[in-house]
């Protein structure tokens, strides 16, 4: 009865605050029968509790976010899939089954998984997922595997939510990890953290970057097809409550290294003044000089104004000089930027976009809908949706050698 009466109220209150905790224990019941308040604090003796533990069971588990996949560029059969709250899972056979190769360590909330292409039994594990809504789980640590996925390591402790994790392509003990911290906290690394002997040292990188403050952490990092010293690096500013979520500072924006991330400058040319918020960037594999961002901007100018009947288009909507959130284009290496599409769809949950490795015209939007543009990022299309599942879209692959494959 008891139980019963709170489901209800749980039900109808329709919402569910960031963490629930716990006590279990064998034989533990409830009744409904009145009891009279107490007069005062309530004392229980010791004996009766001592043995109980408090069980952290999360937030509400929403299911069915995919975070981060990767294949072996020469073998397409054999992939990784992150999840948002199921852990990682392997397939060596294009995806006609899939095995879980996560199970039983410190987190289900994934951020980011990688295949070394050098030697494909070294997988890394980037845990936490980046999306800042409030189903948003952390993760604990960075994981490595030396064996294919059958045992892990944790190699960089607290980092709570992973961003990006790039593996040098000729040395596979370097890495760099972009880690975000906790979202719901100042707790957890945040920044960029390089390690050149597979894990087991890591510094932090500083010189040019956002200095450590509990809120601005790496999101989305990008190599240099054929110069692994030459990186660009995006920041976020963000915090998250139950009820509210703070996303974006003076502290974000995009930075770039030639020195392997030695130092770094901010990239500004062409790109909105003031704070910005969650900035998804990528790179072409065909013509590195091209690189496009989706950026999220307090300036987001709207492309109808009024309601209903009154409704008309905004003469300020297609003036591109009025920079905003929207996808921006640099074909330069990122030192300047052009602002091509105001397109911005929750950027705090999206702003994911990916350039077609054999064609940098070719850019994908991944948002509540999957869209591509033919045209460099100016106009984009929506592409037929896939059998069942849901409606968001956040991770993508593509095959170098067959960009009709992802």
């Amino acid at each position: 009865m008891l139980m019963s009466r709170t489901l209800k109220l749980v039900a109808q209150a329709g919402f569910v605050t960031t963490a629930l905790f716990a006590l279990a224990s064998n034989g533990l019941t409830a009744t409904a029968a009145p009891v009279p308040p107490p007069s005062g604090p309530v004392q229980m003796e010791d004996g009766l509790i001592k043995d109980l533990r408090w069980r952290n069971i999360g937030n509400a588990n929403l299911k069915g976010r995919i975070s981060s996949v990767d294949a072996l560029e020469d073998n397409f059969s054999v992939a990784v899939v992150g999840t948002g709250s199921g852990g990682v899972w392997k397939t060596i056979n294009a995806g006609t089954t899939w095995e879980p190769i996560f199970d039983g360590y410190g987190a289900a909330s994934i951020g980011e998984v990688r295949i070394d292409q050098n030697n494909p039994d070294i997988i890394w594990v980037g845990s936490g997922e980046e999306d800042g809504r409030n189903s948003a789980t952390w993760g604990d640590h960075v994981y490595k595997s030396t064996d294919g996925g059958a045992t892990f390591e944790p190699v960089l402790t607290e980092v709570w939510t992973t961003g990006d994790i790039v593996i040098h392509p000729e040395d596979s003990d370097t890495v760099w990890v972009a880690a975000l911290g906790n979202i719901w906290g100042d707790v957890g690394k945040r920044g960029l953290f390089k390690t050149t002997d597979g894990g087991e040292t890591w510094e932090q990188l500083l010189t040019g970057l956002p200095e450590p403050n509990g809120l601005t952490g790496a999101l989305r990092l990008r190599m240099h097809p054929s110069d692994p010293d030459t990186l660009w690096v995006t920041f976020w500013e963000r915090r998250r409550w139950a009820w509210l979520l703070e996303s974006g500072g003076p502290n974000g924006g995009i930075f770039k290294t030639t020195d392997g991330g030695n130092t770094w400058n901010k990239l500004t040319v062409g790109l909105p003044e003031g704070s910005s918020g969650k900035i998804g960037l990528d790179i072409s594999r065909s013509n590195p000089d091209v690189l496009v961002a989706h950026y999220e901007h307090g300036t987001q100018i709207p492309q109808f104004i009024g309601q209903g009947q009154d409704r008309e288009p905004n003469p300020e909507y297609d003036d591109m000089e009025i920079l905003g959130s929207g996808i921006y284009r640099s074909e330069d290496g990122g030192e300047s930027w052009t602002y091509v599409n105001r397109f911005y769809n929750r950027p705090f949950y999206y702003n994911h976009l990916w350039l077609d490795p054999n064609d940098d015209e070719v850019v994908y939007s991944l948002t509540s809908s999957m869209r591509v543009s033919r045209d460099g990022g100016h106009t984009l299309e929506s592409m037929p949706r896939g059998g069942g599942g849901g409606h968001c879209y956040h991770a993508m692959w593509i095959d170098p050698h067959d960009s009709n494959r992802f």
